[in-house]
């Protein structure tokens, strides 16, 4: 979208989120996010508006460009196929911790986080976040 960039995460003051394009129509967004340093993940929050999943993906700068991310999470649900309907549900805040994280990836350290984001039920509207905070162990 080209007023709800997925910058606006990053620079804006909180209260800036980041949506799928208006057009798109796949139902499924990505973000990667580049840290500053490597760390290990022990939280990540996130503020979802229309999203029905979403897969944490952990990856590292020092990789081949063609190297696959790993999973940290799998594929949460956040609204169900009734909520999409009836539009409820929409704005939602989960809190990811090292309880929900895959064991042997968790305990490395990273430097990019990647969150795949999708809407299957419905095309007519646009997804995204409006926050996410990393805290590290």
């Amino acid at each position: 979208d080209e007023v709800h960039k997925v910058q606006n995460l990053i620079n804006g003051d909180g209260c800036q989120k980041w949506l799928s394009n208006s057009k798109e129509k796949t139902g499924q967004i990505e973000a990667i996010f580049q840290l500053e340093d490597f760390l290990k993940v022990a939280f990540i929050d996130v503020g979802t508006i229309w999203c029905s999943t979403i897969e944490i993906q952990v990856g590292r700068s020092d990789w081949p460009q063609d190297k696959q991310y790993l999973t940290l999470c799998p594929t949460a649900s956040l609204m169900s196929p009734i909520d999409c309907r009836l539009k409820q549900n929409i704005n939602k805040t989960r809190m990811f911790s090292k309880e929900e994280f895959i064991d042997t990836v968790v305990r490395e350290k990273w430097d990019r986080i990647k969150l795949i984001l999708r809407q299957p039920y419905r095309k007519d509207v646009q997804f995204g976040l409006s926050f996410i905070k990393i805290k590290s162990a």
